[in-house]
């Protein structure tokens, strides 16, 4: 939880110099996260979402996935690109995944984890699942 620097009763006066700090301190914590989501079945293939516009200089710290029907047979794989080129673009290896027979994965290893102001963030499904296509997923982008 962060810590607001300058408390206030009801009925103070207080200085815009302390309702400034207050205001960057909130700012801060608020960690910006790009969302994608694919309705339905999943399928294989590129571009599957609409692009996301990166607003300002962030740094990528941790992917998430959640799916409503986990795959079976075989993992999901996720690839998120960075103006058409993956994050994990020398270690493909890292790409974030959910295992078969479960509905979540994470990473947090990157081979490129800046982005700046008007970068394009897409998604590719690499794989869905051998026997059961896993469905309904969301993946997040968080970053700092």
């Amino acid at each position: 939880m962060v810590s607001i620097p300058n408390s206030f009763s009801s009925g103070s006066v207080i200085k815009s110099a302390d309702v400034n700090t207050n205001f960057t301190t909130v700012a801060a914590a608020i960690l910006p996260t790009f969302t994608f989501t694919v309705v339905g079945t999943l399928v294989t293939g590129t571009n599957v979402t609409p692009a996301l516009i990166v607003h300002n200089a962030l740094t990528i710290s941790k992917a998430y996935a959640y799916v409503k029907t986990a795959p079976t047979g075989a993992a999901i794989l996720i690839d998120i690109n960075k103006n058409g080129t993956s994050i994990w673009n020398v270690t493909p290896a890292n790409r974030l995944s959910i295992a078969a027979g479960a509905q979540t994965g994470s990473q947090t290893s990157f081979d490129s984890t800046t982005l700046a102001e008007n970068d394009i963030l897409t998604i590719d499904i690499d794989t869905i699942g051998s026997t059961v296509a896993g469905a309904d997923i969301t993946i997040e982008l968080k970053c700092v």
